[in-house]
């Protein structure tokens, strides 16, 4: 029986996913804190300028002394990159992304938070247009949801918004900041 109920629980935790998304006022969001080597803010500000910046779609770019926030448009997920075949692959991966993106500074790093994570349909025809909260939440925005499906989801997505994000394969923990 101990042998079960340890087996019970190594399976449990193995397949607990670890990502960044929380829920915050009935919405989801993506929040994520990433260490550099430069060690004045405004190197790790021109850094993820440089980086982030060229390599995203985006308009309303608003920037102050330590914060960048702009909008991000038509952002797509690659399926290859991550392992996955589009045969057998959930339709969310499909949609393009629409989201509101802040990143702040501070010596020595950087966090960026997504939020208003809206789910665009322009491929498909079936027209879905709707939210991460919508999708990847039950009980109107309290939890997330706990089918293997949200799951995938929700790690998958943390891996792309993560690499998308990170400058130089860097990072911290949320209570590091």
């Amino acid at each position: 029986m101990k042998k079960f109920l340890f087996f019970l629980f190594i399976s449990i935790n193995t397949f607990s996913q670890e990502h960044n998304f929380v829920l915050e006022n009935a919405e989801v969001k993506w929040e994520k804190i990433y260490d550099v080597s430069e060690t004045k803010k405004e190197d790790v500000l021109d850094k993820v300028k440089s980086f982030c910046l060229s390599n995203i779609s985006y308009n309303n770019l608003q920037l102050t002394d330590d914060t960048i926030t702009f909008q991000v448009n038509s952002d797509v997920f690659n399926l290859k990159k991550y392992g996955k075949k589009k045969f057998n692959s959930s339709m969310i991966y499909f949609y393009e992304y629409n989201y509101l993106t802040t990143i702040e500074f501070k010596d020595n790093k950087y966090k960026v938070t997504l939020r208003d994570i809206k789910i665009i349909d322009n491929k498909t025809g079936y027209g879905l247009n709707s939210t991460f909260t919508d999708y990847f939440t039950k009980k109107k925005g309290t939890q997330f949801k706990d089918n293997s499906e949200a799951k995938d989801g929700l790690s998958l997505f943390n891996l792309h918004f993560s690499d998308k994000f990170n400058i130089q394969n860097t990072e911290l923990k949320k209570s590091d900041w």
